[in-house]
């Protein structure tokens, strides 16, 4: 039997960037369970410990910070898995694909020269990459009936966990462009923070983090 269908009517997200051990130890804090898909069938990939999750993302933050040539293959990886909740998945211990998980993106910076604007959350290639977004429905709907509040639900109790957690352990990050400073709504850590400090990476698109 096919899984009820669901759809995504508004959207809450949390953007950060922070080392690799911080967002293990997030995850492992709040219980995630990662799900990961192959040819279509989903399957739970780590069950309380993302091992694996944090080593893609280790390696995505370690090709950002330390070279300027960036590939699909150096994230790809990020863009497969999603976080669910133990409570969220069915009997025998297999996703429930009829509930929203919470999505994983990378996040991307633009700095708009001419509007003198930093954007955040943009869809282009050429942008520069900025750590990752996670995402899960606010409201979701069933075959376009009433639309459902996701809060009460496992997966909507993870996120707000999970956002708790991250704004405890991090700061918001501001930047410098030419035309003055701006605040983001992306958190990043301490650790981060001193890698990136005149770093060329942001250098190349007009941004210094301070």
């Amino acid at each position: 039997m096919e899984p009820r269908r669901f759809y995504a009517q508004t959207w809450q997200r949390v953007s950060l960037f922070v080392e690799p051990e911080l967002l293990e130890s997030i995850f492992s804090d709040c219980c995630v369970v990662i799900l990961n898909h192959h040819r279509g069938k989903y399957f739970v990939e780590d069950h309380s410990a993302p091992y694996r999750m944090t080593a893609f993302y280790r390696h995505y933050v370690e090709t950002l910070i330390t070279t300027s040539r960036r590939e699909w293959s150096d994230w790809k990886e990020l863009y497969g898995p999603e976080l669910t909740s133990s409570s969220s998945l069915l009997a025998d211990g297999t996703p429930d694909r009829s509930v929203p998980a919470i999505v994983i993106q990378t996040e991307e910076l633009y700095y708009n020269a001419y509007r003198k604007q930093l954007m955040t959350k943009v869809a282009n290639t050429g942008e520069l990459k900025f750590g990752i977004i996670l995402s899960f429905p606010n409201t979701i709907t069933y075959d376009f009936e009433s639309i459902l509040e996701t809060a009460a639900t496992p997966n909507g109790e993870l996120f707000a966990l999970l956002k708790k957690t991250i704004m405890s352990r991090t700061k918001p990050c501001k930047f410098r462009s030419p035309s003055g400073i701006h605040r983001s709504s992306i958190r990043i850590s301490d650790g981060i923070h001193a890698r990136l400090k005149s770093h060329p990476m942001l250098a190349a698109h007009q941004l210094e983090v301070i």
